[in-house]
């Protein structure tokens, strides 16, 4: 049975897809994705050969199909690594009611293209990965710089996803909204971020403006995305940096302290002059 989709914002994911001209440009129109969580973390994934403006909720609603929880959603480990378990208030609500709080959930905006490849392993191990990452991390007194996990949201055994605090705008989008940070401050709560993390033994290896969140209040960064932390030596996996952002001259096969170092330097230089594609 398919969900009812009563307005596009009820999507978590929605994205049009186009062929690339010979300069990287975008040419002709292939398809629209998107993906839905229900009340229950059931997760659906959908595609029609429409463009967003053409399509309606119906051809959304009959396109979404349900995707099997074991397909996506690992298990909760019963020894280790041990994870914490969201507190209840916010690992039973539902995720339309929670305030102040994101539920990162597991990547399937590339769901047909993990099946085709034979590679659904890869969904659940990445956000695994994550959640141990985090656990880590919040072992140890908070960061101000440094995204607050609460604990993993668990459904029937399996983590339907990461609670974390909410902020509204990636670095990216705060500029681009014409906004403006105190550079040199916000460049020390950076650097103040990647200090901690490397005195715990791990690096982040993904650093760019999609992963440094704006505190609005404040104006300071707070580093999210942990797909691709790790201790410091260990063999990276399926997350490894973002082009434009990674350490010339790595082939981002382990984790290291300099690909954070290097991501920092690339931030301070972007903020002279950011760009916004």
């Amino acid at each position: 049975m398919h969900p009812i989709i009563k307005s596009l914002r009820d999507l978590h994911y929605l994205a049009e897809s186009f062929t690339l001209g010979s300069q990287g440009a975008s040419e002709d129109f292939l398809y629209t994705s998107f993906t839905y969580f229900d009340a229950n973390d059931h997760a659906y994934f959908g595609q029609i050969q429409k463009p967003k403006l053409k399509m309606s909720l119906e051809d959304v609603s009959s396109a979404l199909i349900l995707i099997p929880d074991e397909e996506i959603y690992p298990l909760l480990p019963e020894s280790e690594p041990f994870l914490s378990v969201a507190p209840e208030n916010l690992n039973l609500a539902p995720a339309t009611e929670l305030k102040g709080v994101y539920i990162k959930r597991p990547p399937i905006k590339d769901y047909n293209w993990y099946k085709e490849e034979d590679c659904v392993f890869i969904i659940p191990a990445t956000l695994l990965e994550e959640a141990i990452a985090l656990q880590h991390v919040s072992q140890h007194d908070q960061h101000p710089n440094i995204v607050k996990f609460h604990g993993c949201r668990v459904r029937q055994g399996r983590i339907t996803g990461l609670m974390l605090d909410r902020y509204e705008s990636d670095l990216r989008e705060f500029l681009k909204e014409g906004k403006t940070v105190n550079k040199e401050r916000f460049l020390n709560g950076l650097d103040s971020a990647i200090r901690h993390l490397h005195s715990l033994g791990l690096a982040h290896n993904d650093i760019n403006p999609g992963n440094i969140m704006v505190n609005e209040i404040s104006g300071e960064p707070v580093l999210v995305d942990f797909g691709s932390c790790h201790k410091i030596g260990a063999k990276l996996t399926a997350s490894r940096g973002t082009p434009g952002w990674t350490e010339e001259g790595d082939d981002y096969t382990t984790s290291k302290e300099s690909h954070d170092i290097s991501a920092l330097d690339k931030i301070r230089l972007w903020l002279d002059k950011p760009t916004f594609r």
